[in-house]
C-alpha cells in the first residue's frame, strides 16, 4: 500500500481510494479457475427463482380461562428448483452440447456455447423435451433424447394444538399434526443421501432421478407429537422441558440408468 487517495463526489461524500504498489510474491490459485470468468456458459441467462405457495387455514377457541384449543390445516407446494444439471442435447445450428450447467430442472436452459459452427452462439434448450441421451424409447437399438420432468413437492398438514397458559405455577403446549409430503424433489439438500449441499442434490444429475421419484418424499414423517411445559419450582426457579416423537421416515431406492439397454455409445454413461 502506498498510500490513499481522496476527493470528494458531487454530493458532498468523501471517497477514499487505496493506491497499491507492485505485486508482492507470486500469484496462488486454489482450484482450477474454470468457470469463474464465464458464467454466461454454465448458468441459465433466464433463472428462475425458486418458490413455495403456502395455504394455512385454522381457528382457536378458549374454553375457559386456563385452556384454548386450536386447529389449523396446511398446504405447502414448491416450484422451480435450481439444480447443477449434467447436460448431453443436440442443437439445431450449434451441435452437441454436453457438460453441467445451473438452471431449472425440467424448464428451458439459455446459456452461451462455443458452436461447432464456430463462434459462440446463445442458445436455449427445452429441458422438459431433452436433456440427455441413454435411453432406448422407441425400441430402435438407438439412444433418443429424454428430456426431465418438472421437480414438486407437496405438503400437507393437519395440525392439533392445546395450550395451558401460565398460572404462576405451570404451563404447557401439546400438538399432533398429521402430514404427508409426496412429490419427486424433496428439496435443495436430501435428508436419505445425507446431501446437505443446496442445489447440488442428484436431482439434476439424470433425467430419471426426477421423472421416475414420483412418491412419498424421504422428509416424510406422517405422525408428530410435541410438548413443552414449564414448572415454577419456587418464585425464583422454574423448571421448563419439551419433548418431540415422530413417526419413521419411508425406506426408499434410488438408482439410475437403463439396464436393458447397453450400446457402445459413450452416452449411455
Amino acid at each position: 500500500l502506498q498510500g490513499l487517495v481522496e476527493n470528494e463526489t458531487s454530493a458532498g461524500l468523501t471517497n477514499i481510494t487505496p493506491q497499491l504498489g507492485a505485486q508482492i510474491g507470486q500469484v496462488v490459485q486454489f482450484g482450477s479457475g474454470e468457470g469463474r470468468d464465464d458464467k454466461n456458459f454454465v448458468v441459465d441467462q433466464d433463472l428462475d427463482a425458486s418458490y413455495q405457495d403456502e395455504f394455512i387455514l385454522g381457528f382457536e377457541m378458549a374454553v375457559n380461562d386456563d385452556w384454548d384449543f386450536g386447529v389449523r390445516g396446511i398446504y405447502r407446494e414448491f416450484h422451480d428448483a435450481i439444480e447443477d444439471m449434467r447436460i448431453d442435447v443436440d442443437v439445431a445450428g450449434c451441435g452437441n452440447i454436453s457438460k453441467w450447467v445451473f438452471g431449472n430442472v425440467g424448464k428451458e436452459l439459455t446459456i452461451d456455447h462455443d458452436c461447432d459452427t464456430g463462434g459462440v452462439q446463445t442458445v436455449t434448450v427445452d429441458l422438459g423435451e431433452a436433456q440427455s441421451f441413454g435411453y432406448d424409447l422407441d425400441g430402435d437399438g438407438n439412444p433418443d433424447p429424454i428430456g426431465s420432468d418438472r421437480p414438486i413437492r407437496k405438503y400437507s398438514a393437519l395440525e392439533f394444538v392445546a395450550n395451558r397458559h401460565w398460572d404462576d405455577t405451570w404451563m404447557a403446549r401439546f400438538s399432533y399434526t398429521l402430514s404427508k409430503s409426496t412429490g419427486n424433489y424433496e428439496g435443495g439438500v436430501n435428508s436419505d443421501t445425507g446431501n446437505d449441499i443446496p442445489g447440488w442434490t442428484e436431482s439434476g444429475d439424470d433425467v430419471m432421478f426426477i421423472n421416475s421419484n414420483y412418491g412419498v418424499l424421504a422428509n416424510d414423517h406422517r405422525h408428530q407429537f410435541k410438548m413443552y411445559g414449564a414448572y415454577a419450582i419456587t418464585p425464583e426457579l422454574t423448571a421448563g422441558a419439551n419433548m418431540s416423537i415422530l413417526s419413521g421416515a419411508p425406506i426408499n431406492a434410488r438408482a439410475y440408468g437403463c439396464l436393458l439397454y447397453t450400446s457402445p455409445s459413450p452416452r449411455d454413461s
